[in-house]
């Protein structure tokens, strides 16, 4: 993903130093957020969306105005109400090829 200009961040526990998530995306005009990942065990308590929401932060000091992601929604327990709590619209649909698999996708964006 570096070759192609995405950055790849992981999501450090302050107090242990554990690694608690990960992140990649592409900074431009229009983020594209390829992946935001949390401890499973950590989700469901609010500390999700206040890690997103320093990365959106970020993204607006870097003078980003928009933030895109795809978000695979065809199974049970997908992350689509973690995102529209977070302000991202329906844009359309799109397929994604992860390994071989091929996945629709919602595509989702937030002007931030």
């Amino acid at each position: 993903m570096k070759k192609i200009g995405f950055g790849s961040t992981k999501i450090v526990d302050d107090f242990s130093g554990e690694i608690i998530g990960l992140c990649d995306f592409k900074l431009e005009d229009t983020v594209y957020l390829s992946l935001f990942m949390i401890d499973g065990k950590l989700q469901s308590k609010g500390l999700c969306g206040e890690i997103y929401r320093a990365f959106e932060q970020m993204f607006k000091r870097e003078n980003a105005h928009f933030v895109r992601i795809d978000v695979v929604d065809n199974y049970s327990g997908n992350s689509l109400a973690f995102w529209k709590k977070q302000g991202f619209e329906s844009q359309g649909r799109t397929e994604l090829v992860w390994k071989g698999k091929l996945s629709e996708a919602l595509i989702m964006k937030k002007t931030i």
